[in-house]
Protein backbone atom coordinates (compact mmCIF):
# COMPACT_ATOMS: atom_id res chain seq x y z
CA UNK A 1 0.00 0.00 0.00
CA UNK A 2 1.38 3.38 -1.01
CA UNK A 3 1.07 6.26 1.42
CA UNK A 4 0.01 9.46 -0.33
CA UNK A 5 0.96 12.84 1.12
CA UNK A 6 -0.88 16.14 0.64
CA UNK A 7 2.10 17.48 -1.31
CA UNK A 8 1.57 14.75 -3.92
CA UNK A 9 -1.84 16.10 -4.87
CA UNK A 10 -2.32 18.97 -7.29
CA UNK A 11 -2.91 21.97 -5.08
CA UNK A 12 -1.20 20.33 -2.11
CA UNK A 13 0.76 23.51 -1.52
CA UNK A 14 -2.50 25.42 -1.30
CA UNK A 15 -3.80 22.94 1.28
CA UNK A 16 -0.63 23.38 3.34
CA UNK A 17 -1.06 27.17 3.24
CA UNK A 18 -4.73 26.92 4.14
CA UNK A 19 -3.86 24.59 7.02
CA UNK A 20 -1.22 27.04 8.28
CA UNK A 21 -3.70 29.92 8.17
CA UNK A 22 -6.33 27.87 9.97
CA UNK A 23 -3.79 26.92 12.65
CA UNK A 24 -2.85 30.60 13.07
CA UNK A 25 -6.53 31.53 13.40
CA UNK A 26 -7.10 28.86 16.06
CA UNK A 27 -4.04 29.97 18.01
CA UNK A 28 -5.07 33.61 17.88
CA UNK A 29 -8.67 32.99 18.87
CA UNK A 30 -7.49 30.84 21.78
CA UNK A 31 -5.77 33.94 23.20
CA UNK A 32 -8.99 35.96 23.05
CA UNK A 33 -11.61 35.90 25.78
CA UNK A 34 -13.55 32.67 25.95
CA UNK A 35 -17.06 33.34 24.71
CA UNK A 36 -19.67 30.68 24.14
CA UNK A 37 -21.88 33.05 22.15
CA UNK A 38 -22.70 30.61 19.37
CA UNK A 39 -23.75 27.86 21.78
CA UNK A 40 -25.99 29.99 23.98
CA UNK A 41 -27.32 32.53 21.51
CA UNK A 42 -31.08 32.32 21.12
CA UNK A 43 -31.33 35.43 18.95
CA UNK A 44 -30.77 35.94 15.28
CA UNK A 45 -28.09 38.42 14.15
CA UNK A 46 -30.57 39.62 11.54
CA UNK A 47 -32.37 41.38 14.38
CA UNK A 48 -29.24 43.12 15.67
CA UNK A 49 -28.29 46.69 14.89
CA UNK A 50 -24.54 46.64 14.22
CA UNK A 51 -22.25 49.63 14.63
CA UNK A 52 -18.99 49.30 12.68
CA UNK A 53 -16.10 50.87 14.62
CA UNK A 54 -12.84 52.01 13.04
CA UNK A 55 -11.02 51.72 16.35
CA UNK A 56 -8.37 54.39 15.73
CA UNK A 57 -10.99 56.97 14.72
CA UNK A 58 -13.65 56.34 17.37
CA UNK A 59 -12.54 57.69 20.76
CA UNK A 60 -9.24 58.03 22.63
CA UNK A 61 -9.79 56.47 26.04
CA UNK A 62 -6.13 56.04 26.95
CA UNK A 63 -3.75 58.79 25.77
CA UNK A 64 -0.82 56.84 27.26
CA UNK A 65 -0.91 54.35 24.37
CA UNK A 66 -0.84 57.02 21.65
CA UNK A 67 2.09 56.35 19.37
CA UNK A 68 2.81 58.13 16.11
CA UNK A 69 -0.43 60.12 16.36
CA UNK A 70 -0.99 63.43 14.62
CA UNK A 71 -4.46 64.99 14.79
CA UNK A 72 -3.51 67.33 11.94
CA UNK A 73 -2.71 64.47 9.54
CA UNK A 74 -5.61 62.12 8.76
CA UNK A 75 -3.12 59.64 7.26
CA UNK A 76 -1.68 59.14 10.75
CA UNK A 77 -3.12 57.47 13.81
CA UNK A 78 -5.61 59.59 15.75
CA UNK A 79 -5.41 57.71 19.07
CA UNK A 80 -8.71 55.84 19.25
CA UNK A 81 -8.49 52.63 21.26
CA UNK A 82 -10.38 49.79 22.91
CA UNK A 83 -10.67 51.72 26.19
CA UNK A 84 -12.37 54.53 24.26
CA UNK A 85 -14.97 52.10 22.92
CA UNK A 86 -15.56 50.72 26.41
CA UNK A 87 -16.04 54.29 27.68
CA UNK A 88 -18.71 54.93 25.03
CA UNK A 89 -20.75 51.71 25.29
CA UNK A 90 -23.67 53.47 26.97
CA UNK A 91 -23.65 56.07 24.19
CA UNK A 92 -23.85 53.32 21.57
CA UNK A 93 -26.50 51.41 23.53
CA UNK A 94 -28.61 54.59 23.86
CA UNK A 95 -28.65 54.90 20.07
CA UNK A 96 -30.06 51.39 19.84
CA UNK A 97 -26.99 49.46 18.75
CA UNK A 98 -26.94 45.85 19.93
CA UNK A 99 -23.63 44.80 18.39
CA UNK A 100 -20.31 46.51 17.73
CA UNK A 101 -17.98 45.30 15.02
CA UNK A 102 -14.35 46.31 15.48
CA UNK A 103 -11.89 46.99 12.68
CA UNK A 104 -8.82 44.71 12.85
CA UNK A 105 -6.92 45.25 16.12
CA UNK A 106 -3.86 43.08 15.54
CA UNK A 107 -0.35 44.54 15.51
CA UNK A 108 0.03 46.83 12.50
CA UNK A 109 2.70 48.85 10.74
CA UNK A 110 3.47 52.03 12.66
CA UNK A 111 2.07 54.19 9.83
CA UNK A 112 -1.18 52.25 9.53
CA UNK A 113 -4.27 53.25 11.45
CA UNK A 114 -7.04 51.13 9.92
CA UNK A 115 -5.81 47.69 10.97
CA UNK A 116 -5.25 46.35 7.45
CA UNK A 117 -1.41 46.26 7.48
CA UNK A 118 -0.94 43.48 9.99
CA UNK A 119 2.63 42.59 10.92
CA UNK A 120 1.78 40.10 13.67
CA UNK A 121 -1.47 38.15 13.94
CA UNK A 122 -0.54 36.94 17.44
CA UNK A 123 -0.54 40.32 19.22
CA UNK A 124 -2.92 43.22 19.59
CA UNK A 125 -1.60 46.53 18.36
CA UNK A 126 -0.42 48.31 21.53
CA UNK A 127 -1.88 51.57 20.21
CA UNK A 128 -5.34 49.97 20.52
CA UNK A 129 -4.77 48.48 23.96
CA UNK A 130 -4.08 45.17 25.65
CA UNK A 131 -5.81 41.81 25.82
CA UNK A 132 -7.07 42.91 29.25
CA UNK A 133 -8.67 45.97 27.62
CA UNK A 134 -10.34 43.69 25.07
CA UNK A 135 -11.62 41.34 27.79
CA UNK A 136 -13.03 44.33 29.68
CA UNK A 137 -14.75 45.64 26.53
CA UNK A 138 -16.42 42.28 25.92
CA UNK A 139 -17.45 41.95 29.58
CA UNK A 140 -18.90 45.48 29.68
CA UNK A 141 -20.68 44.99 26.36
CA UNK A 142 -22.25 41.77 27.60
CA UNK A 143 -23.46 43.56 30.74
CA UNK A 144 -25.42 45.78 28.34
CA UNK A 145 -26.64 42.79 26.29
CA UNK A 146 -24.40 43.88 23.43
CA UNK A 147 -22.24 41.66 21.24
CA UNK A 148 -18.70 42.31 19.99
CA UNK A 149 -17.47 41.16 16.58
CA UNK A 150 -13.74 41.09 15.84
CA UNK A 151 -12.68 41.52 12.23
CA UNK A 152 -9.96 38.92 11.58
CA UNK A 153 -8.55 39.81 8.16
CA UNK A 154 -6.24 37.12 6.84
CA UNK A 155 -6.05 38.50 3.32
CA UNK A 156 -4.37 41.77 4.38
CA UNK A 157 -0.88 41.75 5.75
CA UNK A 158 1.98 44.20 5.78
CA UNK A 159 5.04 43.85 3.56
CA UNK A 160 6.87 44.04 6.91
CA UNK A 161 5.13 41.00 8.41
CA UNK A 162 6.92 37.81 9.37
CA UNK A 163 5.07 36.02 6.57
CA UNK A 164 6.08 38.36 3.77
CA UNK A 165 9.70 38.64 4.89
CA UNK A 166 10.13 34.84 5.06
CA UNK A 167 11.20 33.29 1.73
CA UNK A 168 9.25 30.17 2.66
CA UNK A 169 6.03 32.16 2.13
CA UNK A 170 7.18 34.36 -0.76
CA UNK A 171 4.71 32.86 -3.23
CA UNK A 172 1.79 33.72 -0.92
CA UNK A 173 2.00 37.38 -1.91
CA UNK A 174 1.51 39.35 -5.07
CA UNK A 175 4.47 41.36 -6.29
CA UNK A 176 4.42 44.98 -5.17
CA UNK A 177 3.65 46.16 -8.70
CA UNK A 178 0.72 43.80 -9.29
CA UNK A 179 -2.75 45.21 -9.82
Amino acid sequence: MKIVHAKDFAGGEIMKRFGSLMLAAVLIFNTLPSISFAENNKTDLKKDVIYRVLVDRFFDGNPRNNENTDPNDLNKSQGGDIQGITNKLDYLKDYGYTTISLSPIFENDKNSYDGFSIVNFKNLDPRFGTIEDLKKLVKEAHKRNMKVILDFVTNNTSPNSDFSSNNKYANWFNPKNST
